[in-house]
């Protein structure tokens, strides 16, 4: 019913691993509700403040952003899990969630290349001991977190949230607590890192392309002026952000190189190689996207090729594959169920970055390499700093009212 590999190593599978079947149909459908487009239209007001809250982080600094992205990724899914916003009060456990996280991937990274090489098996390497210590305490906070949830609801301070949903649904669903914690973990992996390394890719990009800044810069303050903050409503009249965020999703994805296996249902043939049913297929979605037969100077950075793309990042993800914008959600049965939560994170993420900074190389520091990075599930930049630069007066005034 679980992947059988992860489970062996990490006793914990995540959503995008499960086998077809009953069981994934119905994690895939408590997941469904949480990070539906009508669920995630609820949350526009806690993707505002929580972007905002990281816009504070970044106020005339000179950092790398990756902290404060994750940061602020985490305080949406916290809230979207528990109903809950984490206050400076939690840092303790903001701390201790994003290790648990990060370090998680690091295992599932290490595990999928035991997966491809199985006799990597024989060798000493303390995966397994590894693995354990991280789920132990990852499954042991959960539970807290979800065990305060149920104080708060006895006590009727909750709000509408998955673990709401989940408590009085765990019985018609036929799920236990184990479930319940895989299913936490999953929705934390999921919604942390992914949006916040394309958070981190976008900053560095662009603080090596000034000329888009000022484009961007030039939008907003024709579209919303420097009287107010941008927000949700505004993504329709904001077309260039849209297209810097289509176009840092295709030339770095975050899922890039090693990504999450598919497998096999039935005997294949793909350009004269026989695919026998139930083979691991890895898709390098970041060689796809570098495709010079489908993009004009691939290796080039250039949102100009989707000024004009209208429909949303969901609604291109589930069109026809010759006209998708990009494959960094995946596709099928398959795709990743939060991609309407990261496209509201993303906007939101981008247009208040480029509305309140200038974003330059550190003075006599290095500038970002975008040509080189971590490789692994998550395709992040390696480190880097840049300076945030206030554009205007009213850039102080408004974020930290």
């Amino acid at each position: 019913m679980r992947n059988d590999t992860s489970m062996r190593v990490l006793n914990f599978a995540a959503l995008a691993e499960y086998h077809l079947g009953d069981y994934w149909r119905k994690m895939r459908r408590i997941v469904h509700h949480a990070m539906s487009q009508r669920a995630v239209e609820s949350y526009t007001p806690l993707i505002e403040i929580e972007s905002i809250e990281t816009m504070r982080q970044l106020f005339d600094a000179t950092i790398d952003p990756e902290g404060s992205f994750h940061r602020g990724t985490l305080g949406v899914i916290h809230t979207v899990i528990y109903g809950k916003r984490l206050e400076t009060s939690d840092d303790l456990v903001v701390k201790d969630l994003l290790k648990y996280i990060l370090d998680t991937f690091q295992v599932i990274e290490a595990d999928a290349v035991v997966n491809l090489l199985p006799f990597l098996q024989c060798l000493p390497i303390g995966l397994d001991k590894k693995a354990k210590k991280i789920m132990d305490g990852y499954f042991s906070l959960t539970k807290k977190l979800f065990d305060k949830f149920k104080e708060d609801k006895k006590c009727g301070i909750t709000q509408p949230c998955v673990a709401e949903y989940i408590l009085e649904h765990m019985e018609e669903e036929g799920i236990d607590d184990f479930d319940v914690h895989n299913l936490f973990i999953d929705l934390f992996g999921g919604g942390l890192d992914t949006s916040a390394v394309t958070l981190s890719w976008i900053t560095a990009i662009l603080a090596l392309h000034p000329i888009v800044q000022e484009r961007a810069h030039a939008e907003l303050d024709a579209m919303v002026g420097r009287d107010r903050l941008p927000n949700q409503a505004d993504e329709a009249n904001l077309p260039f952000i849209r297209a810097i965020i289509r176009e840092v999703l295709r030339f770095r994805p975050p899922i890039g190189w090693l990504n999450f296996p598919h497998q096999s249902v039935q005997d294949d043939t793909y350009e004269g190689y026989h695919i026998p049913a139930d083979t691991s297929i890895v898709i390098n979605v970041h060689a796809m996207h570098m495709d010079s037969s489908r993009w004009t100077h691939p290796e080039r950075f250039d949102p100009d090729r989707y000024l004009d793309m209208t429909e949303s990042i969901p609604a291109s993800a589930n069109g026809p594959i010759a006209k998708r914008d990009n494959m960094a959600f995946g596709w099928g049965r398959r795709m990743c169920p939060g991609i309407f939560l990261a496209e509201a994170e993303l906007f939101m993420g981008t247009a208040l970055l480029l509305w309140s900074y200038r974003i330059e190389v550190e003075k006599g520091g290095k500038a970002p390499n975008i040509n080189e990075w971590q490789s692994g599930i998550v395709m992040r930049p390696k480190p880097y700093k840049v300076s945030f630069i206030p554009r205007h007066d009213k850039v102080k005034e408004l974020i930290f009212a």
